[in-house]
């Protein structure tokens, strides 16, 4: 099951939430509650997360980030910017 398979079918979101999951870095289930409370935090609904909205739910996930891939955050966030507008 895909960490966004909760979102409607065919929504085109669920593409772009996944790709921030894996490009994310973090492992499954992880990933998933990671992006999700990063939204939350941000108060931009997950399931309408965008490259437009992206941008607002970067600072949260740093946290996150540097919390559990503290060698590899750096890395990561730029690989995470570049997915935003």
């Amino acid at each position: 099951m895909s960490p966004s398979s909760s979102l409607p079918s065919g929504h085109a979101i669920s593409a772009f939430f996944d790709e921030v999951i894996a490009t994310s870095g973090l492992a499954g289930l992880i990933a998933a509650a990671a992006v999700t409370r990063a939204c939350q935090r941000a108060h931009v609904d997950p399931s309408h997360l965008d490259p437009g909205s992206l941008g607002q739910v970067l600072p949260f996930l740093e946290m996150t980030l540097r919390l559990y891939l503290p060698d590899e955050a750096d890395a990561r966030l730029r690989a995470l910017r570049s997915l935003a507008r």
